[in-house]
Parts: C-alpha cells; sequence; structure tokens
C-alpha cells in the first residue's frame, strides 16, 4: 500500500534493472511514485548557486569532472556487476547534479577510450564529450580514470563563474577577474547531518521539490551509456 518511495542513488545494479523496475512500477499502479536519492542536489552549495544562477538570469555553459581514484578501489569490496557500472553506481552522483544545474541533456557526444586498462571496468577509463540541454545551455565534460583528478563542476553565467571543487563548497570568479573567492553559506545542516540529508527528506516528505523520479531518471539512462560505455 506505500505510494511514496525514496530509493538509494542509483536506484538500480544495472541500466537494465531500472528499467524493469521502472515497466514493473507502470505494470503494479500509476499511482505509485519512486524518487531517487541523489542528496547533492540538497547541499547548502547547491542551494546558494541555484539562487545565484537565478539572479543572473540562468547558466550559459558548464563543465564537469567525474575521475574515479580507481587504484583505491578494491575489487574485494564489491561485486563485479557493481565495479563493471561503476560510472551508474558513484560517477552518476556527479552527472546528476550537473544535469539538475545545467538541465536535461538534448544532445551528446561522446568519446571514450583506454578499453581494458582497468581490469574491473573493461569498456573504458577515458571520457570526454560535449552537448548542449535543454536550458540552452553547452557543457562539455571530461575524466581520466587511469590519471590524477577528482569531482568538480563549473557552471558560467553572464556574470561569474561557479566552482564546485569540492562539492560541499560554492565559489566564484567574477567577469573580468582571475580572483577566485568562497561564497559564504549557511552550511549548518549538512554539518550536524550527513550532506543534503536533511533537505533531501523533508522534500520528499513535503513537496517532492528537486527530487528526480525513477521514471526521469530512466529517460536520461541512454545519454549515461553513451558517457561511459557501460551498456547493460
Amino acid at each position: 500500500g506505500v505510494k511514496e518511495i525514496l530509493l538509494e542513488k542509483p536506484g538500480g545494479t544495472t541500466v537494465s534493472e531500472l528499467k524493469d523496475l521502472n515497466n514493473s512500477l507502470k505494470r503494479i499502479s500509476p499511482d505509485i511514485k519512486i524518487y531517487l536519492a541523489y542528496n547533492r542536489r540538497f547541499y547548502a552549495s547547491t542551494k546558494k548557486a541555484k539562487e545565484i544562477i537565478k539572479e543572473d538570469g540562468g547558466i550559459t555553459s558548464f563543465h564537469f569532472d567525474f575521475t574515479e581514484w580507481t587504484d583505491s578501489i578494491k575489487e574485494e569490496n564489491y561485486p563485479r556487476i557493481i565495479l563493471s557500472n561503476w560510472f551508474l553506481a558513484n560517477s552518476s552522483h556527479v552527472v546528476d547534479l550537473a544535469f539538475f544545474l545545467g538541465g536535461h541533456p538534448k544532445k551528446i557526444s561522446s568519446i571514450i577510450s583506454g578499453a581494458n586498462k582497468i581490469s574491473w571496468h573493461l569498456n573504458g577509463s577515458s571520457f570526454v564529450g560535449s552537448g548542449s540541454t535543454d536550458k540552452e545551455a553547452l557543457f562539455t565534460y571530461n575524466a581520466d580514470w587511469d590519471s590524477a583528478g577528482r569531482w568538480f563542476l563549473e557552471f558560467r553565467t553572464k556574470k561569474r563563474k561557479l566552482i564546485f571543487c569540492p562539492m560541499e563548497e560554492l565559489k566564484e570568479q567574477k567577469r573580468n577577474s582571475v580572483k577566485i573567492e568562497s561564497i559564504v553559506i549557511d552550511n549548518s545542516l549538512d554539518i550536524k547531518f550527513k550532506p543534503g540529508f536533511y533537505e533531501q527528506t523533508k522534500s520528499f516528505l513535503e513537496n517532492k521539490k528537486g527530487l528526480i523520479s525513477l521514471q526521469e531518471h530512466v529517460k536520461r539512462l541512454h545519454f549515461f551509456q553513451s558517457m561511459s560505455g557501460e551498456i547493460n
């Protein structure tokens, strides 16, 4: 009899599993709603960025990096199916936030290289690409799992560049300036609780604003597959 479920991200082990879950949901009842718990949507840094982006008139372009530290990932700690779909299992946290702020992707062009370099992710280790979103913003991305790097995102408006690095913090570089400055945010809830969890739970219980449904998640999975080469 449960009608609303908050499901841990990314909602399934593989793309096929997510699609099967969504189809099962349709057969059981159209009234049941499943939402994915991508908690970075509810960081204090994300909330502040949304306010600034709105004030500035929207995003013009953005870039993100989802490099993974593969040397620190121990194969024995994860099932093979999780490791072979590591983009979906882990990197999608970055990609979800990028498209949450920058818009749903409409077009994408992807290049993947480094097949067989990582024993548990044979389809590739280096990922680059570009595209556009339904907010008329252009985007680029890159990730090299066989080199150095870290997760980060950059969003450009007509007035500034907003930088998430680390993602719990927000910095800005204003137009016609080389100076990068920290933006003051009220992150008291992110300190008291796991970052994003308080506001995410509140949204689920009250109005669902900011959450992504399973149906919406499934609609973008072909973009995820294009970016990662994960085909399961």
